[in-house]
């Protein structure tokens, strides 16, 4: 009967994913990383200062690095743009106002990446608790602030489930110290670094880990060069086709006039706050469960058992990288829906939530009860706008970003952005609708274990 269950689950997630992917809407974010990428496909590297004043004002996020105009983006973002452009233009596509059908096919590889997270979470659920809480666990992560970042495209929507499989490989190696679980996750985590620059760090934990524990001199020196490999691409790709010295997101902070990393946000913005715990923006708001789940692990640090080393490392990492997005110069996303640039460490949040869940009952009718509230704001965002206002608007109230910038949207006649909207469903029609499956999805495991039983949690 799992496997049964197993099967709606995801039929049903793909089926929202698709019938939620954002369809008519697009940002300067967007628009200047396809213009990048098709410029790069037609073969040059810099977009021309005529074709950007052509488009003032809706192409925002380029660098002026001589000679021409780079997207101010991670590599891994323009990556994955350019390979949907490739395939739009493939499908004979020509890109449409303002790149729009490019965008869908970029939003449809993200809905990909959506559900390969969700199915990478669940693994890495399995090593700590049964079946059963696995996919209450994979059901949290998919119908919170993952499932907007499906919706629509942002470079997190492609170094979350690199993250994952990461995660999901390093543990494994720590358990059994296989040597092809250390090489798949030093590779993952590199590529999720490419897209997501930040998380070198949880790179580098794991390629301590791996050079401290590993038996085989080869084996590590293959793992290694594996790691290396895809950043090394990155570092010449800034270089050599985008020439900047560091990254093109540092150098265009520098062209504002801004420090790009700066430690001072933290006591200065309560930015660390904003990002996690706030009732404006924050994970709190779109992933309940998620937000409380270093709480709710704690309890398992205390206890000796062979989890607690995996435990400090996972919260040690949790910090550090937390830290880092905190000192971001952009740390609050700008008009992105909630936390948008701790997306690509959520799964080490759902390794936390796992653990819990491995002690008692109780808990999972109290992740099942949290996920409501993160699934009904998504669908509010997506069916309305998920880049629907700035941080700035929300500074003053403490009110959520989808009550303040979305609801009001939420009216007969209005128009939903989704490919569900596209077919004539209006906001309110779409927002019920999702709302639907969201929950159906959210409540699965928990209404079919308690039908049909399940197998003891692991410890």
């Amino acid at each position: 009967m799992l496997a049964v269950v197993r099967f709606v689950f995801y039929l049903l997630l793909t089926s929202l994913y698709a019938a939620s992917i954002t369809w008519g809407l697009t940002t300067s974010y967007h628009i200047s990383v396809l213009l990048y990428s098709n410029t790069l496909i037609d073969g040059s590297t810099r977009v021309s200062e005529e074709m950007v004043s052509a488009l003032r004002g809706y192409v925002v996020d380029v660098v002026d690095v001589g000679g021409g105009y780079v997207a101010a983006h991670s590599s891994g973002f323009v990556f994955w743009s350019t390979v949907a452009s490739a395939l739009a233009r493939a499908l004979g596509l020509g890109g449409g106002y303002l790149y729009l059908e490019h965008l869908r096919v970029l939003n449809a590889l993200a809905v990909a990446a959506g559900i390969l997270t969700v199915l990478y979470v669940e693994r890495l659920a399995l090593l700590y608790v049964d079946e059963w809480k696995a996919l209450l666990v994979a059901s949290t992560y998919a119908t919170g602030l993952s499932w907007v970042y499906t919706s629509i495209a942002y470079s997190q929507s492609f170094s979350a489930p690199f993250t994952a499989a990461g995660l999901y490989y390093l543990v494994r190696w720590i358990r059994e110290g296989r040597p092809r679980d250390a090489t798949a996750s030093l590779l993952a985590l590199s590529l999720a670094a490419t897209s997501d620059h930040t998380l070198v760090l949880l790179g580098l934990v794991a390629v301590v880990l791996v050079l401290a524990g590993s038996r085989g001199a080869r084996a590590s020196a293959i793992a290694l060069a594996l790691y290396l490999l895809p950043l090394s691409a990155t570092a010449l790709y800034y270089r050599l086709v985008a020439g900047v010295p560091l990254t093109t997101q540092t150098a265009y902070a520098e062209r504002l006039g801004v420090v790009p990393l700066d430690p001072g946000r933290i006591l200065r913005d309560l930015s660390l706050v904003e990002l996690v715990l706030s009732p404006r923006k924050s994970l709190l708001v779109s992933s309940p469960a998620l937000a409380i789940s270093p709480i709710l692990a704690l309890p398992s640090v205390a206890r000796p058992s062979r989890l607690r080393r995996e435990l400090l490392l996972t919260y040690s990492t949790l910090v550090a990288l937390l830290l880092a997005y905190s000192s971001w110069y952009d740390w609050h996303g700008g008009l992105s829906y909630g936390p948008r640039v701790i997306l690509s460490i959520l799964p080490l949040t759902a390794l936390l939530l796992s653990v819990s869940l491995s002690k008692g009952r109780v808990l999972e009718y109290l992740t099942a009860a949290l996920s409501i509230p993160g699934a009904v704001f998504s669908s509010l965002a997506i069916s309305t706008n998920p880049v629907s206002c700035a941080y700035q608007e929300l500074a003053t109230g403490l009110l959520p970003q989808p009550v303040v910038c979305n609801y009001p949207r939420l009216a007969p006649g209005c128009r939903s952005p989704t490919l569900l909207g596209a077919t004539g469903v209006d906001c309110l029609g779409c927002f019920y609708l999702y709302v639907v499956v969201a929950l159906l999805i959210t409540l699965l495991p928990l209404v079919a274990r308690a039908r049909y039983g399940g197998v003891a949690g692991k410890a």
